[in-house]
């Protein structure tokens, strides 16, 4: 590795653009996700349920048409904060019942099902996310990545989930789409995770 070769200043310039660029291409796969998510829905109301769960498809559905930008805005804007390390104020769904103790209930299902999504992700892109991670702690002066790093797919996936519930969309609707994003987001993560590696690897970051 050529890291000592580095200042303190263009190793951490280099960290922020390997950053901004994992941020870039993940952002486009958000886009995509936002097409293969209205198709999802679309399709689940015709599929054959019992007359509540398609009602419970219908209210998704129109949500989403009304909502996913907002889902989207967050989601970017959640990547942002991360991107800067700056803290994120978050707002919460408003509890319907239970005050904080259900606040703090969907915290720990959001971090859940983020983290179920993160060991997917994991499961066909071990090597490129380990890979980034630790070229970026061997330019960081071997120093451990902050929990809430970006590059993290823990961090990465808890955007998408908190923010499709902070938008105003139904957790309820979450599982008919959970399969659409893990087909949508997974190859295309892993690719920027290639490709961000190689960025790395240019620079003599072996």
């Amino acid at each position: 590795m050529v890291t000592s070769a580095l200042s303190s200043q263009a190793r951490s310039a280099l960290g922020f653009r390997v950053r901004k660029q994992l941020m870039t291409q993940a952002s486009a796969a958000i886009v995509v996700l936002l097409g293969s998510v209205h198709q999802r829905l679309l399709a689940a109301m015709d599929e054959a349920a019992p007359s509540r769960e398609k009602q419970t498809r219908r209210d998704a559905w129109m949500a989403f048409q009304k909502l996913k930008n907002q889902w989207h805005d967050g989601i970017i804007k959640d990547w942002q904060n991360a991107l800067m390390a700056q803290p994120v104020a978050k707002s919460q769904p408003i509890p319907l019942d239970g005050g904080f103790e259900l606040v703090g209930t969907d915290t720990v299902e959001n971090k859940i099902v983020a983290s179920r999504l993160a060991l997917g992700l994991m499961e066909v892109a071990a090597t490129e996310v380990n890979d980034l991670r630790t070229r970026l702690k061997s330019i960081n002066a071997g120093k451990e990545l902050s929990p809430q790093d970006f590059v993290h797919p823990e961090t990465l996936f808890l955007a998408v989930v908190e923010q499709w519930v902070i938008s105003g969309m139904s957790r309820d609707a979450w599982p008919l789409i959970s399969e659409v994003v893990q087909q949508t987001l997974f190859d295309r993560l892993k690719t920027s995770y290639a490709e961000c590696n190689k960025m790395l690897i240019e620079q003599g970051i072996m």
